[in-house]
């Protein structure tokens, strides 16, 4: 793996490690809002189910690494 992707892995796995210690719930929320989205419009922007992305904004799953990814790439300030 070249040192610029090897580099992006690593900053995406210390994201996603700080999102899930973080208060997540309360990010999504405030990010969707900004947008003046539904869960269901934010999560299908995003490449997400929308009742999967429901469970994460109640606390009730956590985003993979991979979904994680999608949230960040379409919504950045996410990323912490």
């Amino acid at each position: 793996i070249p040192c610029a992707e090897r580099a992006s892995a690593h900053g995406l796995i210390a994201g996603i490690i700080i999102f899930i210690s973080a208060p997540y719930t309360e990010l999504l929320h405030t990010v969707r809002k900004r947008y003046g989205l539904s869960q269901v419009d934010f999560a299908q922007k995003a490449g997400i189910s929308p009742s999967i992305y429901t469970k994460w904004e109640a606390g009730n799953r956590r985003p993979s690494r991979k979904m994680y990814r999608q949230l960040v790439t379409t919504y950045p300030e996410i990323n912490i």
